[in-house]
């Protein structure tokens, strides 16, 4: 967690605050320590997303709430064009590979969550998505220029492409940006929204 998320989170009355370095697949903590478990845009850099769905599992007490913001894959098999499209975007940002939104709504029944809600949300980062495609636009031909000088990685000036590609993904609808949220069953309904002495984990890139 950056100082700036520290920040707000003070100014939004949390006080009380860790930051662990650790995998998301295994976090020093014992069964059932939390009631809040979210990921922002970091279970795409798990290799198999099945061992966080697993871990927020653990890690929640009975009628905690899973909630993840991050890109998913839209058909259920993708052609080797639209593969290869795929992967050229994501090895740019170091990112293995992006879970279906069918099979992560899957994963999420098999340990056991309940009342999954899956929203789209593509349109939400249009703009901000158009603005990393056109600043890349213009700095793609400038990084290869720097790369054959010698004066960039071949690992940056794919960073580069990646904005382009990126927001080709969402217009392809190879992809789509979700937020997605599931409970753990409880005797209690619980709808997640006051926070008030909770405890709460977050995965963060």
């Amino acid at each position: 967690m950056t100082p700036r998320a520290f920040c707000f989170a003070l100014t939004c009355g949390i006080t009380s605050l860790a930051a662990v370095w650790a995998s998301a697949a295994a976090l020093p903590f014992a069964d059932g320590t939390f009631d809040v478990v979210w990921a922002l845009e970091s279970i795409c850099y798990a290799p198999d997303k099945r061992d966080f769905v697993r871990e927020a599992s653990r890690l929640l007490r009975s009628g905690g709430r899973l909630v993840v913001a991050d890109g998913f894959t839209i058909p259920s098999s993708l052609s080797e064009p639209d593969a290869s499209f795929l992967r050229t975007w994501l090895s740019g940002w170091a990112v293995p590979g992006l879970e279906n939104r069918s099979v992560f709504e899957r994963q999420l029944g098999e340990h056991g969550f309940v009342g999954t809600n899956f929203t789209d949300l593509t349109g939400r980062i249009k703009r901000s998505a158009v603005r990393l495609f056109l600043m890349s636009l213009w700095a793609f031909p400038l990084g290869r220029v720097a790369q054959l000088l010698g004066l960039r990685t071949g690992v940056q000036t794919a960073n580069i492409r990646a904005g382009i590609y990126q927001y080709l993904a969402w217009q392809k609808r190879i992809a789509l940006y979700g937020l997605v949220s599931a409970r753990k069953p409880s005797g209690e309904a619980t709808d997640g929204r006051d926070l008030g002495g909770m405890q709460w984990a977050s995965a963060e890139s």
